[in-house]
């Protein structure tokens, strides 16, 4: 099958923003650190995959609870740190370099005639701020579209969803696509909707190629692949 449009997870696929983003959640408590770091990084660890929303609205009631933070309005002492979190999370990912050869790979698709959409957790408008500077920046070219969280969707859903809306938005059915993520619940939307997944490795998933799906430490390995499957 001779593929033209291709889908990339943006955290941990195109840009290495894992540890950024724990480290942003505990420069947002920082006032509180010394007492609160070690509590911070368990919590956070247990519920990756949730929104941003509902981890630091968690965190505060927790800490609440545990008489470490004191404060009137939950929902305004969310918002607050949820903003804060969001300019420390894309200003270190609009100065990023992105994954091994994950910026190389946009552009050569691009020159390439490719078809290159985004398919993230991460909030819609975030998400588009963020890849809009990459694109000003010229890191990255421009993509055909950028499809983020909408909500507090379950993920998996919401990413299968999304695959649709694309294969929808470029005449195609959902197999004629290929998905490139770094999560279990990426490799399990691409089977769900059957189109080709190719894993990108990285410390938190420690994946390697398999009968079931081929991996990538540089994703310019990828058109590499590609090109030995049309052979």
């Amino acid at each position: 099958m001779k593929y033209k449009t291709i889908v990339f997870d943006f955290d941990g696929t195109l840009v290495d923003s894992n540890q950024l983003k724990l480290d942003a959640y505990l420069t947002v408590f920082n006032d509180l650190f010394d007492e609160t770091c070690e509590q911070i990084i368990k919590y956070i660890s247990g519920v990756s995959r949730r929104t941003r929303q509902e981890i630091i609205r968690d965190i505060l009631v927790v800490l609440k609870k545990e008489r470490l933070i004191d404060f009137s309005d939950l929902e305004k002492e969310t918002e607050k740190r949820v903003s804060e979190y969001g300019k420390i999370v894309e200003r270190g990912i609009t100065d990023s370099g992105g994954m091994p050869g994950a910026f190389d790979l946009l552009w050569q698709l691009r020159d390439g005639d490719w078809s290159i959409y985004l398919n993230s957790g991460t909030p819609t408008e975030p998400l588009k701020r963020i890849v809009n500077l990459l694109i000003a920046a010229k890191k990255i070219p421009p993509l055909q579209g950028i499809f983020g969280r909408i909500g507090e969707k379950n993920e998996l859903e919401m990413k299968i969803g999304n695959l649709h809306s694309i294969a929808n938005q470029e005449k195609l059915h959902p197999e004629n696509l290929i998905f490139v993520g770094d999560h279990n619940n990426d490799k399990e939307a691409a089977e769900k909707i059957n189109c080709l997944f190719i894993g990108v490795v990285n410390g938190y998933n420690n994946w390697v190629s398999s009968d079931d799906f081929f991996v990538v430490k540089d994703l310019r390995d990828i058109l590499l692949f590609l090109e030995r499957r049309d052979e």
